[in-house]
């Protein structure tokens, strides 16, 4: 079998219209579903606030797209003691940047990089 100059153009050819109706399928599915993403923050509640000692309260979530893959946002996260319910940390938003190699792979949620903007530390005491 031969292959000449003109099987290798068509054949890239296909492959870069394959990639480019591939991507914006991604596109349009990422833009229907990101504007619904408060409509879970009672799951993401749940989720993450599950087998620890804390207790993780936000108002809202939003979601976006970076060039390194998907990011949540939550706005005016404060984390509480469960038990007392004292207010241990506040900051203006966190976001939280999902590992999507990990997500398509794995099919686990994992988080790559949390920052937190405007943060204020309320627990004074050494414990």
């Amino acid at each position: 079998m031969t292959f000449s100059i003109k099987n290798i153009k068509n054949f890239s050819l296909i492959v870069i219209i394959t990639s480019i109706i591939l991507f914006t399928v991604v596109v349009i599915l990422a833009n229907t579903y990101t504007p619904r993403i408060n409509e879970y923050k009672d799951e993401f509640k749940s989720w993450i606030n599950q087998d620890n000692d804390y207790e993780l309260d936000f108002n809202n979530v939003g979601a976006s797209w970076r060039i390194n893959g998907p990011e949540l946002i939550f706005y005016n996260p404060e984390i509480k003691d469960k038990i007392t319910q004292e207010q241990i940390f506040y900051a203006g938003e966190a976001t939280a940047e999902i590992d999507l190699l990990d997500f398509l792979l794995g099919r686990s949620l994992a988080v790559d990089q949390l920052i937190f903007n405007q943060i204020k530390n309320y627990r004074t005491d050494s414990s």
